[in-house]
This record gives structure tokens, sequence and C-alpha cells, in this order.
């Protein structure tokens, strides 16, 4: 099957575009996991400090919450960044017309959510 070459073209101007996309993405994601990762440890550094002042000032020992990393949230925020066609969508999943309609929940004029049910 023969293609014109401006239509190959195309394609391969897409196809590049959406590798520059996906790559983007990509990095920032890792940039975001390390962000957190640095927040989980600083988290878990001001929790043991927090329990080590208490005891000196009780003399009672506090357990230490400690905040872990979860490979199973990673790996749902990568799944879902690879199902949205945006980077919002990979964020925010829209329940639907039908779900909102079941739940009463409409938009006024003003563009805000209606809880009708509790009103």
């Amino acid at each position: 099957m023969f293609v014109a070459a401006k239509v190959h073209q195309a394609a391969l101007e897409t196809l590049a575009a959406e590798r520059a996309k996906r790559e983007t993405l990509t990095e920032s994601l890792r940039v975001i996991a390390t962000q957190l990762d640095f927040m989980r440890l600083r988290c878990n550094q001001l929790e043991r400090e927090r329990a080590i002042l208490f005891k000196h000032i009780t003399n009672l020992a506090i357990p230490v919450p400690e905040v872990i990393a979860s490979d199973i949230a990673t790996n749902i925020a990568v799944d879902r960044m690879r199902q949205s066609s945006t980077p919002l969508d990979a964020l925010f999943s829209d329940m639907g017309d039908a779900e909102a309609q079941r739940q009463q929940i409409a938009w006024d004029a003003e563009g805000k959510v209606v809880y009708q049910g509790s009103r």
C-alpha cells in the first residue's frame, strides 16, 4: 500500500510530537516522585524529632507514625497517565452524567456544583 509523502510526513510529525509529550510527562512524573520521596522522609524525620521532644518533656515514649512509600500508588498514577488523553484527566475522574443524576448532583447557572439531595 502506498501513501502520499505528505501524509507519511504528517504522521511522522504527529508521532514525534506524541513521543515528546510522553517523555515530558515521564520526566515530570520522575520529578514529582522525587519531591514526594523527599517530603515523606522529611515528615518521618519531624515525627521522630517530635516523639523525642515529647519523651524529654513527659518521660513517656509515644509511638511514631511513619509515612511509607507505596509502589501501588505509583503504579496507579502511571496507569492513569497512560490511559488519559490530557494530564488533567490523570488527576481527576469524571463520574459521568448518569451517576451525577443518580446522586442528584447538578450545575447552577453560575457554574457551581449543586447537591440537590442535601437542600
